[in-house]
């Protein structure tokens, strides 16, 4: 059992980065009803194709050689870590720019985009790569317990995006103004991290400890996270990020919009607030794991939390998920309410399990969780096309839920199976 310290400082620390994810939440919802009214369903479709592609290219990128850093147990080891994965992350950022700069064109014919793509396609791989260093940092401070830094960077975050957001939509074109503004709060908060990182760190002792082959030898020895954790990041990276981007191939930029701005106001809270319970529960797994303690309570007090979390917000939503929309936004986005209802159990079941995933990790499970995730995959390509060629619109997002749903309890159901076996 775990003794109640333990179960004390979990809390603790859980309660530290939820109060910083619910309070930069609550600030991007407060002025969400503001931004509704700025800009266009399309600027929200721009904006979710564009973090799409980045969101992915930063996956791809870095070998998710980020998530190593949590392991070793020494520090020299796990600096060399984030060394090869900024080193790596640079050269395939490097190179995606050059694609996209060739191939911009036929991507946007082949996606269906219009022309506005073709002014942020570039800053793509850029942005890619600050968010894969953001990630390193954000996960060293978290493999040294830094979690009130995290976060106060959590919600320096939200202010930069919702000031950048405001400011160029009263005085920009908005149809750039939701880019703008989540690009430049990345590499605001990326900054921020590095600064603590330069004067909190014996920064000497760092340099003294960075190796080139040091750190392809620390690739070496967690090389187990670009051959399966890599697959199954990048599948689920894709398979979130595919709504819009199939949205945009079967329907229109404004259908994206009107999805991607119910994942704004819905889904994208639930995961911040679940990555923060994510963040936590690994480092304390991992603890138990190598004092050879069982993790089996650890991991049922989380999951009880979670539901405790979010069963009653999205029991709300999923009843009268369109009456607020319309209330709180504006008759424009009624039809982001249906989504909010549609999308309300899946979003739960995601909520619940994401931090319960790391068990796959933890328990060498990571080719069990690639197949899971890969069904994922598959089974939402099939919901939208199954969806738009016999109902529409609204049929492509309840198949892509429902699908999503029952392969959420699936994952809960394995990760306990592993945990109780372990």
């Amino acid at each position: 059992m775990l003794d109640r310290n333990k179960i004390s400082a979990f809390n603790r620390n859980v309660l530290t980065l939820s109060t910083g994810s619910i309070l930069s939440q609550a600030l991007i919802l407060a002025v969400s009803p503001l931004l509704s009214r700025i800009y266009s369903p399309e600027a929200f479709g721009l904006l979710a194709v564009f973090t799409g592609l980045s969101s992915f290219l930063a996956s791809l990128s870095s070998g998710k050689y980020e998530q190593a850093i949590l392991f070793p147990k020494s520090r020299e080891v796990a600096l060399n870590v984030i060394l090869f994965c900024l080193v790596l992350s640079f050269i395939i950022c490097s190179g995606a720019s050059i694609s996209l700069y060739v191939f911009s064109d036929y991507i946007r014919l082949k996606m269906n985009l219009n022309e506005l793509f073709d002014k942020v396609f570039p800053y793509i791989p850029i942005i890619s790569f600050i968010i894969v260093f953001y990630s390193c940092l954000q996960l060293w401070f978290q493999r040294n317990e830094r979690y009130k830094l995290i976060t106060i960077a959590t919600i320096f975050q939200s202010i930069i995006v919702v000031a950048l957001n405001l400011f160029f939509g009263f005085f920009s074109d908005d149809a750039f103004g939701l880019v703008y503004g989540y690009s430049g709060s990345i590499v605001l908060t990326a900054l921020f991290l590095f600064v603590f990182f330069y004067f909190k760190e014996d920064i000497k002792k760092v340099y003294g400890f960075l190796n080139f082959t040091a750190s392809i030898q620390a690739a070496i020895q967690y090389k187990k996270f670009p051959f399966t954790i890599l697959w199954s990041e990048l599948i689920i990276t894709f398979s979130q990020q595919l709504m819009p981007l199939l949205l945009a191939y079967f329907y229109s930029s404004s259908i994206v919009g009107f999805y991607a701005f119910t994942t704004r106001v819905m889904k994208t809270p639930a995961i911040i607030l679940s990555n923060s319970v994510w963040g936590v529960f690994r480092v304390e797994a991992l603890k138990l794991k190598n004092e050879n303690r069982s993790v089996k309570p650890l991991f049922i007090g989380v999951l009880r939390k979670t539901i405790f979390l979010g069963v009653i917000p999205f029991t709300v939503l999923s009843l009268g998920g369109s009456q607020l929309f319309k209330l709180i936004f504006g008759n424009e986005w009624v039809v982001s309410g249906v989504y909010a209802q549609i999308m309300a159990i899946f979003i739960f079941t995601e909520f619940v399990a994401h931090p319960l995933s790391n068990i796959f990790v933890i328990y060498n499970g990571q080719r069990l969780y690639l197949a899971i995730q890969g069904c994922g995959l598959i089974f939402s390509v099939i919901g939208i096309v199954l969806g738009y060629h016999f109902g529409g619109h609204k049929y492509s997002i309840l198949l892509y839920s429902i699908f999503g749903t029952i392969l959420n309890m699936v994952s809960i159901f394995l990760a306990f199976k592993l945990v109780k076996r372990a």
